[in-house]
This record gives structure tokens, C-alpha cells and sequence, in this order.
């Protein structure tokens, strides 16, 4: 392939709270995939949103898919804090054709992945074909709050929404939480991964060629936070073969998401 075909299933724009980075805008990810081949992103939201809700922050995320000519897909997020007012938001944008899932973040929002507040999202992303995405992380001894996303914490809203098509992003991070994620995304049909942030697991995609193969794992970047160069070139330079790095770098995330590119 001589044109673009790359698709970074997981960027954000907009500064990023306690990471710094010179270009966070739309624009500068535009030029960031263009000097890179990525044809398509899909932005899972920004610090806005995830703090004040969709209704503030995704007004800016439907220009910047105008501006950058379909190129930068997005989703919109859930606060189980807020909930009734944020699916009231979601369900005005059904239809948008840069809309293409939700994103919940139990860390942030400090409500555990299994608490009963989340069952409003699931139902709505499964009667409206949306992809529910959300942070996963593993223990993490300098940050508590990770505890919230244990991927392990999901299972019982995946096993009662089994037509919730659900993206664990970071993969569940190391150790434990990556552990559980790969026997979710191996055990149950509509459970994917990506492979967004520092992950960086010797052999992932070698160890992970299967559910590659299925479907299951995606590439994401976290751009601006990291530089997609660091799990491009991972993916690239795997000992597994072309047809497998095509379906993460590319395949995987336009059936997910169900892209029209």
C-alpha cells in the first residue's frame, strides 16, 4: 500500500492533566499522521469532556472531524456521576457520522468498574451500536486509583451485554491487569484491546499474534502523551507475519468501529 492506511484507534487532543506536550491540537495531529501514514484516528476525548461532560467537550470534537475531512473520529464520554444528562447529550449526537463509541474512565471518575452506575452506558451502547471504550489499567502502588479498572472488574457487565462491543484500552497495563485482559479478550466475542501507552511488553505481538488474527487487538498510540512511532515501529518489526501487523495496525480497528474508509 502506497497511500496512507494506518488507523491510531486511541488519541487524544487538548492538554493532557499532568502531562506536557507542545502540540495537543488538531492540526498537529493531522501533520503528525501525515508525516507518519496514518490514514484515520478515532480521538477518545479529551480532558474537557472527561471532566466536564460531552456536552462540553464534543462540540470541539465534531470540528475537528469537519476540519480534518472525516480523518479524526471520536467518542463521547459517561460520568456515572452525571449519567442521565450525559446520555442525554450522547443520544442528540446519534447519527453524527464522526461518532463512533463512549468512553467511561472508573479511575477518574472514582467509580469502580463494577459498580451498578455503569449499567445505564452499557445498555446504551449495545441499543445503539456503539463501541463502549474504556481505561484499564493493572495495581499500581503510585497510583491507587487504578484499582478501579481492573479488567477483571468488567466481566459481569460483558457476560450481560454480550452485544456491547467493549474496548479495553492499554490492553489492562502490565502484569495482573494485562493478564486478565488477554483471557477476556480470548474468552468472550466482544472484547478487544488496544495496545495505547506504555505497554511496552517485550514480544506483545508475537505473544498476542492470535487474537490479532481474531480481531481482538489494535494499534493506539495515546498521542500526544506518547509518540505512535514507539508501538509503530513495535508492530512493525514483530516476528509475525504481514497479514497479522495489516489486521492490528489497520483491519481490526476499521471492523470495530465500523469505519467507512
Amino acid at each position: 500500500m502506497k497511500a496512507p492506511f494506518i488507523i491510531d484507534a486511541h488519541v487524544h487532543t487538548g492538554f493532557m492533566n499532568g502531562f506536557f506536550a507542545e502540540e495537543t491540537d488538531a492540526a498537529s495531529l493531522v501533520r503528525r499522521m501525515d508525516s507518519l501514514g496514518i490514514a484515520v484516528s478515532v480521538n477518545l476525548c479529551d480532558m474537557i469532556s472527561i471532566t466536564r461532560g460531552p456536552a462540553s467537550g464534543v462540540p470541539a470534537l465534531i470540528e475537528d472531524f469537519e476540519h480534518s475531512d472525516g480523518r479524526i473520529y471520536y467518542c463521547g464520554t459517561f460520568d456515572p456521576g452525571r449519567g442521565t444528562e450525559d446520555l442525554r447529550y450522547l443520544e442528540k449526537i446519534l447519527g453524527q457520522p464522526g461518532f463512533r463509541g463512549i468512553k467511561i474512565h472508573p479511575p477518574w471518575h472514582k467509580v469502580s468498574a463494577d459498580s451498578h452506575s455503569y449499567e445505564p452506558v452499557w445498555k446504551f451502547a449495545a441499543d445503539n451500536d456503539l463501541v463502549l471504550v474504556s481505561h484499564t489499567w493493572s495495581y499500581s502502588s503510585y497510583n491507587p486509583a487504578q484499582a478501579l479498572s481492573l479488567p477483571g472488574l468488567f466481566e459481569g457487565w460483558i457476560k450481560k451485554y454480550p452485544k456491547t462491543r467493549f474496548l479495553m484500552t492499554h490492553a489492562g497495563g502490565r502484569g495482573d491487569g494485562h493478564a486478565q485482559a488477554v483471557r477476556l479478550a480470548s474468552d468472550y466475542e466482544n472484547v478487544y484491546l488496544d495496545c495505547a501507552g506504555d505497554i511496552y511488553i517485550p514480544d506483545l505481538f508475537v505473544k498476542l499474534e492470535k487474537l490479532a488474527d481474531g480481531g481482538k487487538i489494535m494499534f493506539g498510540s495515546d498521542w500526544p502523551m506518547m509518540d505512535p512511532r514507539a508501538h509503530m515501529s513495535h508492530i512493525m518489526l514483530a516476528g509475525i507475519p504481514a497479514g497479522s501487523k495489516l489486521k492490528v495496525l489497520r483491519t481490526n480497528a476499521v471492523n470495530l468501529y465500523r469505519l467507512p474508509v
